[in-house]
């Protein structure tokens, strides 16, 4: 069978739109929304459009469906099959909510009601930008906590579908931003009940040693000058 139509291909941009806010390494929608094509001649319908909220994550459960195989059973995964969306068995995804992290930090919540176009997203946290620019100079990429945030209390909401620059939050006294907000305010509750204690990758520039693929063990590198036989691990 030719590769061309035996194949699931996803392609993921990594770079944003330039009329969106801010870039990569934040949680605004320039360091988010990208473009994804999705390839699988004579399966996937051609030329279809899709503008629901989706994530990277999603390719795990997506191939565990088309494969017949079933979700682990021992912990939370966050991704949705695609497929219901790709086949055009439905016009609206399956995450209700996305958290946005900043590091350990949850910035952002988008919502996805289940009826409507209106995708929401309330922020937490933003980065504090230089005076003048839409960036944060000096640090090297926007940190994620302290004095290099501002805390919103109450949050800021925006419509993203309507306002994907992210450019005119939603007023409190607005008759739609209470509804909503507690809509998210539940789900991240929720969200933080499955979240267990773990080494984490990211306190240090470096990661954790014990946490990567290790081609050579107890040794973890690959170009060690010992006579050391080539076997696999474990």
């Amino acid at each position: 069978m030719p590769f061309e139509t035996s194949s699931l291909i996803f392609f993921f941009n990594f770079y944003k739109s330039f009329c969106l806010h801010l870039g990569k390494a934040n949680v605004y929608e320039g360091g988010l929304r990208v473009p994804t094509v999705v390839s699988w001649p004579g399966h996937i319908p051609q030329g279809i459009e899709i503008s629901e909220p989706t994530n990277s994550f999603d390719i795990y459960p997506t191939v565990l469906e088309i494969c017949g195989a079933s979700l682990p059973k021992d912990r939370v995964i966050d991704g949705k099959s695609l497929m219901p969306l790709l086949l055009q068995k439905t016009n609206i995804t399956r995450h209700e909510t996305m958290i946005h992290y900043c590091d350990k930090l949850i910035h952002a919540v988008r919502y996805r009601p289940r009826s409507g176009t209106s995708v929401w997203k309330a922020f937490f946290f933003t980065a504090n930008l230089r005076n003048g620019t839409q960036a944060c100079y000096g640090q090297g990429s926007c940190r994620c906590h302290g004095e290099h945030v501002t805390a919103h209390d109450p949050p800021l909401l925006y419509d993203v579908t309507e306002d994907p620059t992210e450019s005119n939050p939603i007023d409190v006294s607005d008759p739609r931003y209470k509804p909503v907000l507690e809509r998210i305010m539940n789900a991240t509750e929720e969200h933080k009940r499955t979240i267990e204690n773990v080494t984490f990758q990211l306190d240090k520039y470096l990661p954790e040693p014990s946490l990567q693929i290790c081609c050579n063990p107890p040794w973890c590198y690959c170009k060690e000058e010992v006579n050391i036989p080539d076997e696999h691990w474990p």
